[in-house]
């Protein structure tokens, strides 16, 4: 038996356990291809472990499956499987292989893996770094167009036209020619290769796939490569209509007649109980098939095949590959191989820091390390404390500002683009003060500006999508926008408003757009880096409270309507208007937004009579799961009448840092003893707070990334000055910090 490589200590920083893994053992060699598309793993950082130490049955030969281990210049754990496959004429057969990857694509073979070897190309985005500006996809000759995932630069003709030439942006020496011209984009390519292939994307009907409900082609598939000599082989897909997805069915070998010679490649499939919804740029994705099988055929009789066994994981019930059997004639097969996927478990400690000062607490990435660290400041005298966050713990309070004006509370963003957040505060002249981060602390005071009616009603998003945060001034009947420069703001637009006004990414360009919402009617102005194009009706919403997040984690606002019945209603944004996805059961008496389990969706979190509950975007799930209640009151001072006041805009007026961070604030109307089991899930807090200096409790909560790494969100409370924190682990549960917390700054 070949020997097994242990390589669990090895991965750990990668938030992947792989151990066990058996390297060798055929004498088919084959070729790693691409990546998948990159989603997470499982909420609950699952680990992978595969081996092949199982009894042989009957029909059982001795040997194993080969399979390497590496990780990729990212970073990523990758396993690869190569599949053997019976050569066609001139050797002109695909190199096709099992990939997984610790952060790889949940598809036909479940979560983590995908099959490599097969090309496409795919409309995509325009950047500021290559085009001047960025643009989400608008579905016409304005989008560009990615070769497994290398851009296509024009060199000849019109982007997009019939007969223009292109090459991929790193060199490949790949000449490509996009074909004829239909809804807004080619109707096939051609590729010509350095090595001498030629490659057709797109040249029969199932090879092109359509956007959701609509005419446009979003992804060439290929479907036939040749060599010089005419040798090579085709490819058969299964469009599934609906669902904007395409499988591959068939592979078939052809010789230089163009006669098909007898090997071909079968796909078996079966439908999948974890059907999920999948969103980018305004399509929405379907994709419902789980590969059973792979055959390789020489005429009638099959040469080797591999067959794929799933079971539900933990983490919302999604196909989890768990064995792969490797098939010669006559059914011989060698044992499978099994992947056992395993969750991490977490201990439980509380800890306690100092709050701060009397005028509050905001979040922000000070030093530019990825982590949220915290601001304070006091109501009464002019200087600032910042709390940096190193991930295990908070380093203490340091006083950095000494002449912030009192009784402002101050706007945190990037204003200079260099990644730190900075400091802004409006005086009552309209003076606009600015403290640039440096990383260890603040620059001197700036002005950056003064309109005698620009103070009090600002707050900061990036409109032009520069990578530094603009300020918008909502005053009564306009909206006024001023842009930074990095060192001051100009004039940007002004805008008449009869409604209610928020602004979002609604379609995923990278610039903040405006919405504005008169009688329940959506009109959205989008940002187009100089200004805003005229406002489009994008449809008409329920009456409600409003908050705004991405929902389905497909990079754009979305919007969320909370009836007068407490059910949610969800609209989704196309990047054109607005789609009714379908509403929701009531979740708490109040209700907050939030990513809490790091899958790039928002959930819902809510409070009602003592109990706080949790839902859930799971990634099948088109809304929200209803997951197991928290209670959060119990013992001696017990009080389910008091509850918990949810409230987004204590971040910013319109929630930004919320939608855009995943944080979250709360706060309740009393001092309590809060706290459960520990073996419950949910958030773990147990303490009697108190009232500290005799100073009023303040008796707030809040969410932040405190760890940097973009998952499940770290909250702590605070009544007066007695806080304490705890991270949520991602799915239902919770991690309580073991941090060295310092005491609040001192005046």
């Amino acid at each position: 038996m070949p020997q097994a490589l242990s390589v669990r200590s090895w991965l750990v920083g990668l938030g992947v356990a792989i151990a066990g893994i058996a390297c060798g053992g055929s004498s088919d060699e084959g070729e790693g291809g691409g990546a998948g598309e990159v989603v997470d793993l499982g909420v609950t950082s699952q680990g992978l472990t595969a081996s092949d130490s199982q009894p042989l049955a009957n029909t059982q030969v001795a040997g194993t499956m080969q399979g390497s281990l590496n990780v990729t210049r990212l970073g990523q754990a990758r396993y690869s499987v190569p599949l053997a496959i019976t050569q066609g004429p001139g050797g002109m057969t695909p190199t096709l292989s099992l990939e997984y990857m610790h952060d790889g694509a949940d598809g036909v073979f479940g979560v983590g893996f995908s099959l490599s070897g097969l090309s496409g190309i795919t409309r995509c985005n325009k950047t500021t770094a290559q085009d001047g500006a960025p643009d989400s996809l608008r579905w016409d000759y304005n989008d560009r167009f990615c070769l497994d995932g290398q851009r296509l630069v024009a060199i000849s003709g019109a982007y997009g036209g019939d007969g223009t030439e292109y090459r991929t942006e790193v060199e490949s020496f790949s000449r490509i020619v996009s074909r004829g011209a239909a809804n807004g984009g080619p109707v096939a390519f051609d590729v010509w290769t350095r090595d001498g292939r030629y490659l057709q994307y797109g040249a029969t009907e199932d090879s092109r796939v359509e956007k959701w409900q609509a005419a446009q082609v979003h992804r060439w598939l290929v479907n036939r490569v040749s060599d010089r000599v005419g040798n090579g082989y085709d490819v058969v897909y299964n469009e599934h209509n609906g669902s904007s997805t395409a499988t591959p069915s068939w592979i078939h070998s052809f010789g230089a007649n163009g006669v098909r010679t007898g090997q071909s490649i079968e796909f078996n499939y079966d439908t999948r109980p974890d059907v999920k919804t999948v969103f980018q740029s305004g399509n929405f994705f379907r994709p419902h098939r789980r590969v059973t099988q792979i055959a390789s055929r020489d005429g009638t009789s099959v040469a080797r095949k591999y067959k794929f066994a799933y079971d539900a994981g933990a983490a919302g019930g999604r196909s989890r590959l768990v064995t792969v059997t490797e098939c010669g004639a006559g059914d011989v097969c060698y044992a499978p191989t099994r992947f056992t996927w395993s969750a991490p478990s977490f201990s439980y400690d509380r800890r306690y820091f100092g709050g701060g000062g009397q005028g509050g607490l905001v979040p922000g990435d000070f030093n530019g390390d990825g982590k949220t660290d915290l601001f304070t400041w006091w109501n009464g005298d002019w200087r600032g404390w910042v709390n940096y966050s190193n991930g295990t713990s908070f380093t203490g309070w340091q006083e950095k500002v000494w002449d912030m004006p009192p009784q402002r509370m101050p706007v945190v963003a990037d204003f200079n683009g260099d990644g730190k957040s900075d400091l802004l505060t409006m005086w009552t002249d309209g003076q606009a003060f600015v403290w640039l981060s440096n990383g260890s602390g603040f620059g001197p005071r700036q002005t950056w500006g003064q309109r005698a009616d620009l103070f009090g009603s600002v707050h900061a998003t990036d409109i032009n999508g520069d990578g530094k945060a603009d300020l918008v001034d909502r005053q009564p009947g306009w909206v006024h926008v001023w842009y930074s420069t990095g060192g001051g703001f100009g004039y940007l637009a002004s805008m008449p408003i009869s409604g209610d006004v928020s602004f979002g990414d609604f379609d995923a360009d990278g610039r903040s757009d405006m919405m504005e919402i008169r009688d329940h009617q959506v009109f959205v102005r989008r940002a187009n880096g100089g200004g805003f194009d005229p406002e489009v009706w994008w449809g008409t919403l329920l009456a409600g409270t409003r908050q705004f997040t991405d929902v389905n984690g497909d990079g754009t606002t979305d919007v969320v309507v909370r009836d007068a019945g407490g059910q949610y209603q969800v609209y989704w944004s196309a990047g054109d208007k607005l789609v009714y996805a379908n509403s929701y059961g009531i979740f708490g008496a109040q209700d907050v937004l939030v990513d809490l389990n790091g899958d790039g969706k928002a959930d819902v979190l809510g409070y009602s009579e003592g109990v706080i509950r949790a839902g859930f975007a799971l990634p099948q799930s088109t809304g929200f799961d209803h997951m197991p209640s928290w209670s959060v009151w119990y013992g001696a001072h017990a009080a389910p009448n008091k509850q918990f006041r949810l409230d987004s805009t204590w971040l910013t007026p319109t929630g930004a840092l919320l939608n855009g961070g995943g944080d979250l604030y709360w706060e309740a109307s009393t001092c309590q003893e809060l706290g459960y089991p520990p073996a419950n899930a949910g958030f773990e807090c147990g303490h009697r707070w108190g009232n500290v200096d005799g100073m009023a409790p303040s008796h707030s909560n809040h969410c932040y990334d405190t760890g940097g790494e973009g998952g499940g969100q770290s909250c702590y409370s605070e009544c007066s000055n007695t806080p304490q924190i705890w991270r949520s682990n991602g799915w239902g549960g919770s991690e309580p910090w073991n941090p060295r917390w310092t005491t609040r700054p001192r005046r």
